[in-house]
């Protein structure tokens, strides 16, 4: 699993849909905040992106998806640099694919 939200599922057991609806938030938020950093990043503001990414760390890790953490964390201290670079970007595009995958499995598993 690309995610672990064991403590979700045990809290909400009782209440399957609010545990649903916790889940669609944390999609919407998610892919929100990486389409602005990605915005950020295109038009060179790297305080709006160290913004939008300390804007989806919290998220990332309460739902335990840990690559997807490890690679803002990788981003947040590559956009300290007030230049574009190639690990950068592709640390950006690796951003969109894993969140992706997580999203995919997410729906799936709740079905959403």
């Amino acid at each position: 699993m690309l995610y672990n939200i064991g403590q979700l599922e045990f809290l909400f057991a009782d209440d399957p849909d609010f545990l649903k609806e916790v889940v669609r938030q944390f999609i919407e938020d998610v892919l929100a905040a990486a389409a602005d950093i990605t915005k950020a990043y295109t038009a060179g503001d790297f305080e709006q992106e160290k913004y939008h990414l300390h804007r989806i760390k919290s998220p990332v890790n309460n739902f335990g998806v840990l690559k997807v953490a490890a690679i803002v964390d990788a981003l947040e201290e590559s956009a300290n640099e007030p230049v574009t670079s190639t690990e950068h970007t592709r640390l950006i595009g690796e951003l969109h694919v894993e969140l992706a995958a997580v999203i995919n499995e997410l729906k799936e598993n709740h079905s959403l």
